[in-house]
């Protein structure tokens, strides 16, 4: 499963080399190509893991005195009784 994820993740069009600090940009090329290049560029494998999230998180500030006149509201779109994931919607 590792070398699966590996195989699927880690290509060259996936990956983003950020060098910081005092460092000469003719150093970084070399290093990149050095430590990089045995990398292939793109990978015929698919993707998995692509489903996007019905609910997005938020991030809420609010004052100390006005706590008092917060509440919170915690919403799940439930799988049917049918649905696969059901059991494990359970467990929450």
């Amino acid at each position: 499963m590792v070398t699966d994820f590996h195989r699927r993740n880690y290509f060259g069009e996936n990956m983003v080399i950020v060098g910081s600090g005092a460092i000469k940009h003719e150093q970084l090329v070399d290093l990149v190509e050095q430590h990089f290049s045995s990398i292939p560029r793109t990978t015929q494998l698919p993707v998995h893991n692509l489903n996007q999230a019905v609910f997005n998180p938020g991030l809420l500030m609010i004052r100390d005195d006005e706590m008092v006149n917060s509440s919170i509201g915690v919403f799940y779109d439930a799988p049917g009784w049918k649905h696969e994931d059901f059991y494990s919607f359970l467990l929450l």
